[in-house]
């Protein structure tokens, strides 16, 4: 028997990160968003507070003073290297 539909599901839906994906997959007339999987957690780049104290860094942009790249510069290129996720590619 063919499969007529497809199913599709995700466990996490972080907004408004993930506002563009749910859009641009159909929104609310193809998709449904039920309930919460995980509440009151952190979303953004984060770095240890040990970090943030010693260097005195509250807010991202100050990644881009060359000193404070450096920090988490893994590949020499002299930037920042910042792991997560595109607003359309989680």
């Amino acid at each position: 028997m063919p499969v007529s539909r497809l199913i599709s599901a995700t466990v996490t839906s972080s907004l408004p990160l993930h506002q563009d994906f749910y859009d641009k997959a159909g929104g609310d007339e193809k998709l449904s968003r039920t309930g919460g999987y995980i509440k009151g957690c952190a979303q953004g780049y984060l770095i240890d507070k040990a970090t943030a104290d010693k260097y005195g860094i509250a807010n991202i942009g100050q990644l881009t003073d060359p000193k404070n790249a450096k920090l988490f510069d893994a590949n020499g290129d002299g930037k920042a290297d910042l792991v997560g996720c595109g607003r359309a590619s989680c």
